[in-house]
Order: C-alpha cells, then sequence, then structure tokens
C-alpha cells in the first residue's frame, strides 16, 4: 500500500478532529417533547447489564448520569450518544437539566428514557425538587441530541471476555466523541492495510470470525444526522497478541472548541491559546498560524530544503500536499512529513497544556525527523532508507 494512502489513514484520525470541530460539535438542535422514568431498583447509578454491552463500565461512563433509551437505541447504533434532557414542570426542574450517555435499551409508560436515579434527580433545581421528581417515577422532559466530551480519554476499546484468540475477536468501543454516530468498524492488517468489515453483535460490540493476523488498525465510519459520513483511523494499534479483558486506547480524540466546551457548562479557566497565552485557541492558530508551529515549519522546511508555506490553515495544508509534482517517492514523503508536522506540532501543544513541558521550536523539529522516518520505514516500503541520509534530507534518501 503507498504510503501516501496509508499515512492518510493513520492521521486522519487527527485531522477530522481537528479542522472541523464545529463539525463534530454542531449546534443543538430543536429540543423533542417526551417522558422520562429512572431505574427504580437501582442504586445512583445506572445498570451493569446494559444492552449496549459497557458491563459494569456502563454504569459508571459520565460519572454515572447514564440512561437507557428505547427508539433512540436504534438497534445498538445509539449506544453511547449523548443527550440533554430537562424535565419541563418549572416548580420542580432546572433550566439546564442534565447530559446523559446512551448505554442500555429499554422504555417503560410510552418514555423515551429510562435514567439512572442520579442523571433523574439531576434535573431537579434543589433538593426538595429531587424528592418530588422522584415520587413521581415517570415526568414530562425535552431533549436534543448534544456532543459526548471526555477531556481525558480518547475513544477505547476492550476485548470482550467471549474472545477466543486468534480464532474470534469481539469488542466493546467506549468514549465515543463528538455527535456523530459509529455506524461501521473494520479490522486492518498494518503490514498491507488488507481491512474486514466487522458485525455489530449488539449494542456498540462489534466481533468477527478469524481475524486478520498481526497488529491491527480499526477503522471507524462516522456519520452524521445530516448524512455527512467520514472514515477514519485511529492511530494506536491493536497489538498481535491481544487478549480478552485487554483495554486498548486507540489515541482518537475529537477537539472540541473551548467556547463550545463553554457553552455546554464545561468550565475552563482560560479560553486562550495555552502556547501564546494571547489569542483564542483553535486547530488554524495551534497548528499552522502561531508563530511557534511557524517556526518549527521553518525548520522542516530548511531539513528537507522545500518551501511549505505560506499556509495559514489546516486546510491550506491538505491542498497544499495536492498540488505537489513530483515523483512517487518524494510524493509519498512529503505527505508524511506535513502530516507528521501536524500530528507533532499538536503532541507538543499537549506536553505544555497536561504536563507543564515547553519543547523549544527545533526539539520539535527533532521529533518529526524521528516520527517520519519511522512512518516511513515501517509503511512505506521505500528501497534502501537509513536515518543518516534521512536526517540530513529526506528527499534525497
Amino acid at each position: 500500500m503507498a504510503l501516501s494512502l496509508d499515512i492518510l489513514f493513520i492521521v486522519s484520525a487527527f485531522i477530522f478532529s481537528v479542522i472541523n470541530p464545529a463539525q463534530s460539535a454542531t449546534s443543538d438542535g430543536p429540543f423533542i417533547q417526551s417522558r422520562a422514568a429512572y431505574y427504580p431498583d437501582s442504586d445512583d447509578k445506572g445498570s451493569e447489564t446494559g444492552r449496549c454491552g459497557y458491563g459494569s463500565f456502563g454504569a459508571t461512563i459520565n460519572n454515572g448520569y447514564v440512561a437507557a433509551a428505547s427508539d433512540l437505541y436504534r438497534d445498538g447504533v445509539g449506544c453511547g450518544a449523548c443527550y440533554q434532557v430537562r424535565c419541563t414542570n418549572s416548580k420542580d426542574c432546572s433550566d439546564e437539566g442534565v447530559n446523559v450517555v446512551i448505554t442500555d435499551q429499554g422504555s417503560s409508560h410510552g418514555t423515551d428514557f429510562i435514567m439512572s436515579k442520579k442523571a433523574f434527580r439531576k434535573m431537579a433545581q434543589s433538593t426538595y425538587a429531587e424528592t418530588s421528581l422522584l415520587s413521581q417515577g415517570v415526568v414530562d422532559i425535552e431533549y436534543t441530541r448534544v456532543s459526548c466530551n471526555y477531556p481525558k480519554n480518547n475513544i477505547t476499546i476492550k476485548i470482550d471476555e467471549s474472545s477466543d484468540y486468534p480464532y474470534y475477536l469481539a469488542f466493546v468501543i467506549w468514549y465515543q466523541q463528538g455527535q456523530n454516530d459509529i455506524t461501521a468498524v473494520q479490522l486492518c492488517e498494518t503490514k498491507n492495510f488488507v481491512c474486514k468489515l466487522l458485525d455489530r453483535s449488539y449494542g456498540s460490540v462489534f466481533t468477527t470470525n478469524s481475524p486478520p493476523s498481526g497488529s491491527l488498525s480499526l477503522r471507524m465510519l462516522f456519520s452524521g444526522e445530516d448524512g455527512d459520513e467520514k472514515w477514519v483511523v485511529p492511530v494506536n494499534i491493536i497489538p498481535e497478541k491481544w487478549k480478552k479483558g485487554d483495554i486498548y486506547d486507540t489515541g482518537f480524540y475529537i477537539l472540541l472548541k473551548h467556547l463550545e466546551l463553554a457553552r455546554r457548562g464545561v468550565v475552563l479557566e482560560n479560553l486562550t491559546c495555552p502556547m501564546c497565552d494571547e489569542y483564542e485557541e483553535d486547530s488554524n492558530h495551534v497548528l499552522v498560524d502561531y508563530s511557534y508551529a511557524r517556526s518549527v515549519c521553518e525548520g522542516v522546511s530548511r531539513w528537507c530544503n522545500i518551501q511549505l508555506g505560506p499556509l495559514h490553515t489546516v486546510q491550506d495544508v491538505l491542498d497544499s500536499i495536492s498540488k505537489w509534482r513530483v515523483c512517487k517517492k518524494r510524493r509519498k514523503i512529503i505527505s508524511a512529513i506535513y502530516y507528521g508536522t501536524l500530528w507533532s506540532l499538536w503532541k507538543s501543544r499537549n506536553e505544555k497544556v497536561f504536563k507543564k513541558n515547553w519543547l523549544p521550536p527545533d526539539k520539535v523539529t527533532d521529533i518529526i525527523k524521528s516520527v517520519v522516518y519511522l512512518w516511513v520505514k515501517n509503511r512505506g516500503k521505500i528501497d534502501k532508507l537509513n536515518w543518516a541520509s534521512w536526517s540530513h534530507c529526506p528527499l534525497l534518501s
């Protein structure tokens, strides 16, 4: 498989998440009138035996603000989707309501949601009102779909206990991000990118007999309510010797804009870019147009002896790749360098935010050299590639 396509698949999850943040967290639609109940025999949290296949995780995801859905379950496609739900009795109910995650299937008395007690009480405007809501059992509500956001978690998979290496593989998807459905999943051999479409067994559980061999990567089809569809491939892989019960971080996270998070009630200390502490943070600023990003790109330009600019947006970067008129080998390398630069800039941003570790631009350039070298060497099938010539000038390798 040509590297240009392979690398595009590998980092498409990253590009998808940063170039269209508003697309994955679109404005809420109109509220729909319905009814909601709660699990009467449960503790505060949700069910550990829900039809989405989450097990005990289904009771604690989203801090226990979870619900079973009837029509919204949609044969399992609705698992992991998030909804803002608020009761409509102004005497008892708050204006904000509660954001719940679908973890189960069920209905009662014409309801669209059967909520955990914790989530049901959250709709109340006071402790006294909580008691009133619980005593009613079923209340009138209105709801709308909203983006799921887990700031500390990427989309994650857990290998189901029913799996039998190497003959049968089943896994469940955790921490679904954004406001799109995962409507299909493929499992691919990383060596040659031969892919196999998986079966949705139930809920968020995907299965296959005779899974591909070797280390594996996922392809997930994200589908929006507007009919828009995108295949993305998370960066991290499933190791060759996968085992039942193992949990794997896919490395895929949908970036929501700070202002979008603030509007949804996620309190942020600062809405400005953590790198410059001056401008509002968005993907174009952090990855392309900020002076730090430009310094990194200048270092990459000197290393490659090429001109990457003028670039001001992530879309400019993607458009620039398509305009290169070079031989097949160089096109592979240039594509990998572009994507590696974007990825490394995002990683350096996270180093600063989460580890308080500021990386100088020349250090990031060195990281790009190493990361892209491994991509090209392991996936590009380019003969006679060695580090000495690569570090001097990759296009002469």
